[in-house]
């Protein structure tokens, strides 16, 4: 078990797991969200830096930018899930 910094409020637990020889971090997504709604939050869109968020969920702008094409991917990554609960419940 690795732990990873804290973010936030929470420590999150990060299981490492060997996937065909590449080690995968487990956590690291809900790490990154967590840590972007916080920044969403508290400085609204515009004034949301991914430099701060990459710093507070303890990574780098790299691993975000693999992941995410750019601060409104990341955003939609927030936002799609539960707008798509609300819309199937309508």
């Amino acid at each position: 078990m690795i732990y990873l910094k804290r973010c936030c409020t929470t420590v999150f637990h990060i299981a490492v797991a060997d996937m065909g020889g590449a080690l995968w971090l487990t956590g690291v997504t809900e790490k990154l969200l967590e840590c972007t709604m916080q920044e969403f939050l508290a400085n609204g869109y515009n004034g949301t830096s991914m430099r701060t968020i990459a710093e507070n969920a303890g990574t780098t702008l790299r691993l975000i930018y693999t992941r995410y094409e750019d601060k409104e991917g990341l955003f939609c990554a927030l936002v799609d899930a539960p707008a798509k609960e609300l819309t199937d419940f309508f």
